[in-house]
């Protein structure tokens, strides 16, 4: 059985041998040898700085961007903006170098979108319009799948079962480090989110959060890694643009706090979305104007209500 650096190494060459003709058109240049976290880049301060790194494709918008174990393997969505096409790009560092990066295979047919990587690193999780019957038509309502690492790379995703997905629409899926799993499901013009307990691929009953809180204001979520603050966006009356960042506090007794605009620091006129935390809960990442930003998260101490 090989130990699990010769199976780091084994899964990044496999990625690099997936990337995709189109990929390869923007990376036929040798890129540096990028070494350390996050890209081999400085972390942020308390101003939110633009995120950038030669791992990205120059023709394409990168949004949704997550880090996995020891911010050295990340998962992000590849925008064209030609013709409105999303697909999923991977990278990992093996032995401290960032490898080329591997557009997933499994993420240029159909619709693949709002995806999450697992604290352990080991499932992707995403919304798709797949066919859930191999040779089917695709569906009408998206719903969450999951693929799962093997020594190969990443496996073919599989359709999550019930209590996931339903005849309504399912996505925006995000795994907690407690093993939740929290989802978003729309039925007609009703939206809630949903969290269920996820053990070894399989899930159990939802739980619903706060229906008057959280409901038909709230859209791409995530969880710190302390499961203490959710950072979410809506475009609530009050805001400073389009889509703003909102958090939610969770106080001692569990209760999740009234919706709290993150405030001209992150929001702008632009929309704002697709926010993720670090693994070790110290950088927020988010989108603005479908480019990539990231700031200290200690920028949420100014206005978590704990703090005051």
């Amino acid at each position: 059985m090989m130990n699990s650096n010769e199976l780091r190494k084994r899964i990044a060459i496999t990625g690099m041998l997936l990337i995709s003709a189109i990929y390869a058109n923007t990376q036929d240049a040798a890129i540096s040898k990028l070494t350390g976290p996050y890209f081999g880049l400085k972390p942020p301060g308390f101003a939110p700085e633009l995120l950038t790194s030669e791992l990205f494709s120059k023709d394409r918008e990168q949004h949704d961007l997550f880090f996995g174990p020891g911010g050295l393997e990340a998962v992000w969505v590849e925008r064209n903006p030609a013709d409105n096409t999303f697909r999923f790009v991977w990278t990992m560092s093996v032995d401290g170098i960032w490898s080329k990066p591997a557009v997933l295979p499994f993420s240029t047919e159909y619709f693949n979108v709002e995806h999450c990587l697992s604290p352990d690193g080991k499932r992707l999780f995403f919304a798709s319009d797949r066919p859930s019957v191999p040779g089917g038509e695709k569906e009408k309502m998206p719903d969450i799948w999951m693929s799962e690492r093997t020594e190969e790379g990443w496996g073919e995703p599989r359709r999550l079962g019930t209590p996931i997905n339903s005849p309504d629409l399912d996505g925006q899926p995000y795994c907690g480090t407690d093993g939740s799993l929290y989802f978003v499901r729309q039925s007609g013009n009703v939206r809630r989110i949903l969290r269920s307990p996820f053990t070894e691929g399989a899930s159990a009953e939802t739980v619903p959060f706060d229906f008057d809180l959280f409901q038909d204001q709230v859209t791409g979520f995530c969880v710190s890694p302390d499961n203490r603050i959710m950072i979410l966006h809506s475009r609530k009356e009050g805001g400073f643009g389009s889509w703003d960042l909102y958090a939610s506090f969770k106080d001692g007794s569990g209760k999740w706090s009234e919706l709290i605009n993150l405030g001209n620091k992150i929001n702008t006129g632009e929309s704002e979305g697709g926010a993720s935390f670090s693994p070790d809960g110290k950088i927020l990442f988010f989108s603005r104007g479908r480019r990539l930003w990231w700031v200290d998260s200690r920028i949420l101490d100014e206005i978590d209500p704990s703090k005051k």
